[in-house]
């Protein structure tokens, strides 16, 4: 009766202990093109992408169409997929070539295609 009672008590806590929420004991796995919680730049460069040369293009592309305004680019950049991420570093260099050139509304071609992008990711506004 007693080993019964071992027994029964050893299923009921394999049983208990077994059960858990898979949300809750999901890892980051770096590589999966996800920048999620806990990875960034530095310790998973394969899903988190560095803002810093994106973000100054953008930032010089303000500094020269000051008729132009935008909200804080590596806050909304972090949170971004790295497919956009890739999109929007393509896009710094055709919007920095855009203020050197003075470009800063009737955009055209590939420049209006990354304000686009620029617009709908990082807020970005032109009037």
């Amino acid at each position: 009766m007693k080993y019964q009672k071992f027994v029964l008590l050893l299923i009921f806590v394999f049983t208990i202990s077994s059960c858990s929420d898979e949300k809750d004991t999901e890892e980051t796995v770096c590589g999966n093109n996800i920048c999620e919680v806990g990875e960034n730049s530095t310790n998973c460069s394969q899903d988190c992408r560095d803002s810093t040369i994106t973000c100054e293009n953008y930032e010089y592309f303000l500094d020269v169409c000051d008729e132009c305004e935008m909200n804080n680019c590596a806050t909304s950049y972090s949170s971004l997929s790295l497919d956009i991420q890739l999109n929007l570093d393509d896009c710094s260099d055709y919007i920095s070539d855009a203020a050197d050139n003075s470009i800063c509304s009737d955009f055209g071609g590939d420049i209006a295609s990354c304000v686009n992008l620029a617009e709908q990711y990082l807020g970005l506004n032109c009037p």
